[in-house]
């Protein structure tokens, strides 16, 4: 997948339509194309020159239509054609060409796979084990069969391809600071670096990365994978200033008087509050605390009995990471039901959830929290019977019936996962001009989209109206067209993805899903039915 190559022959094609309007198309091979616009213009111009006796109203709505005419055409010798999107690429938060990478995953090219995954994302392994794959519940081979392992074919271009990413050819004079590096100020780092900027990345902990590299466990994301990631933005010029902390070693005032840009990526690193008794007892920590402490090798001591608070994916990641560092009993109460058929289920991944249950987690839904006590050398956590999530509008507004029994749990320790936020004192009175800040997202996936509109939205900042819209106009998408496929898709089972036992989960972090083999990648890839090139969507 030459994209300078394409790139110099779409210009081509713009240039050759500019002076014989359809020709553009010919001589990239679009007949079709070229025999419309060949057949409407030089038939009107035809017309125009027989019907010409002066300026006149009718002369003049002809030359608009021409005028009209000949620039579509000449959008058309650069973009055209746009292929209609297909439903795994509208579910995806970033807008990863899905059935692009898949049909070169299939022929083998994992190199190309990876370097179109990362015109949208810049983190194509991070994401092969992360990302929760709202793609593959809308995959159109669901009618069929079963969903493509989108996810595991993502992954498996990272494990058999090679990306790198080189410094650009023209340097800008601008020079931008990103203060956080997590996925979404990584991921604005990245794509304003393409364009030229001088980028400098500041990071509070010893190692850039943020969530990715401490928010979430070695069996979902190992450290290598994060670090390998980041090593690629190193080597294209990005400078990181890490172990420095927004508000305490630097202030937005002093990068807006340095840079001429400033990005706040700060994430949502601030745990959410019970407001509870008991809440900032010995023993009770949040689960941001609490996994950013193991991420960073600390030795954290949780005892025999682990209580998690919460239903989410952090709240789960929380309870494993539990089992693995010894715990005997882990428990999950959560606001949610536990039936994952109810609309007011547990937020976390069907997926974490099964493999959280065969690892030994057990959970309770329907219950709040209503204190938390130290008695007799441990923690008691007493609860109230959840009946209601959220209200008539849909917000979020628990209620609780305090006349129904419920149970008290005894733990070692007690973690809080009930969601996070930013630390908006941090976030106050930072407007400038020159100051961008990017609102945190939940999901990775989500972060690095936010993170590459950033790097949009700044780049356009600086280059002006005419020199955007002049991008614009040659700016493409490349199109990874599928080779003959059948006119009915087989049916055949999809590739089993092959997970290590749970008993050896409970006891190592090691990754739970295990890569495809390569033979096995091409052969899960050829189920995918390209949308919409063979499947009307």
């Amino acid at each position: 997948m030459d994209i300078n190559r394409e790139a110099k022959k779409r210009k081509t094609a713009f240039w050759i339509s500019f002076f014989l309007p359809g020709f553009g198309q010919l001589y990239r091979g679009r007949i079709g194309a070229w025999l419309f616009f060949s057949l409407v213009t030089y038939p009107s111009i035809y017309f125009l020159t027989k019907v010409y006796k002066g300026i006149s109203p009718a002369v003049i709505s002809l030359v608009i239509g021409y005028g009209i005419l000949w620039f579509l055409n000449l959008l058309d010798a650069v973009k055209g054609p746009v292929h209609q999107k297909p439903p795994c690429r509208r579910a995806c938060p970033a807008d990863i060409d899905v059935a692009g990478y898949i049909q070169l995953v299939r022929e083998g090219k994992f190199d190309e796979a990876l370097e179109l995954i990362s015109l949208k994302a810049p983190f194509p392994g991070v994401l092969g084990y992360l990302c929760p794959a709202p793609c593959e519940k809308v995959c159109s081979r669901r009618r069929y069969d079963e969903p493509v392992h989108i996810k595991h074919l993502k992954r498996a271009a990272f494990t058999y391809g090679k990306l790198e990413f080189k410094p650009p050819l023209k340097e800008r004079k601008e020079r931008v600071a990103i203060v956080g590096g997590g996925p979404a100020g990584l991921s604005a780092a990245h794509y304003l670096r393409q364009e030229g900027f001088k980028v400098v990345v500041y990071e509070r902990e010893s190692e850039p990365g943020g969530m990715m590299r401490y928010g979430v466990p070695d069996f979902r994301l190992p450290k290598d994978i994060t670090r390998k990631e980041v090593k690629r933005l190193m080597d294209e010029g990005i400078e990181f200033k890490t172990g420095v902390e927004f508000g305490v070693d630097y202030t937005i005032d002093e990068l807006s008087r340095e840079y001429d840009a400033v990005i706040v990526a700060i994430g949502e690193y601030q745990s959410r509050r019970l407001g509870v008794e008991g809440e900032n007892l010995d023993g009770v920590m949040t689960s941001l605390d609490f996994l950013f402490r193991v991420n960073r090798g600390e030795r954290v001591d949780i005892g025999d009995e682990v209580l998690v608070i919460g239903g989410g994916d952090v709240a789960i990641d929380s309870a494993r990471v539990s089992m693995r560092l010894g715990a005997k009993s882990v428990k999950i109460v959560s606001l949610e039901k536990t039936d994952l058929s109810s609309p007011e289920r547990l937020p976390a991944d069907d997926r974490e959830i099964k493999e959280a249950i065969e690892e030994g987690v057990e959970f309770f839904g329907e219950l709040g929290v209503k204190a938390i006590r130290l008695e007799d050398g441990k923690l008691t956590v007493y609860t109230r019977r959840c009946t209601g999530i959220f209200d008539e509008k849909g917000r979020f507004s628990p209620t609780f019936d305090d006349t129904v029994e419920t149970p008290s749990f005894r733990a070692d320790t007690v973690i809080v996962a009930i969601g996070q936020g930013a630390k908006r004192e941090l976030l106050q009175d930072i407007e400038r001009d020159n100051v961008f800040v990017i609102q945190g997202a939940p999901l990775v996936v989500e972060a690095i989209a936010r993170g590459r509109e950033m790097a949009e939205k700044v780049r356009k900042k600086f280059d002006g109206p005419l020199k955007s819209f002049l991008r614009w106009l040659f700016e493409f998408e490349p199109v990874v067209k599928p080779g003959r496929l059948d006119r009915k898709p087989e049916l055949f089972k999809p590739v089993k993805v092959k997970q290590e036992d749970p008993e050896t989960r409970r006891n190592s972090f090691v990754v739970v899903d295990r890569d495809f083999e390569l033979e096995k990648a091409k052969e899960e890839a050829a189920r995918c039915l390209q949308c919409p090139f063979r499947y009307r969507v």
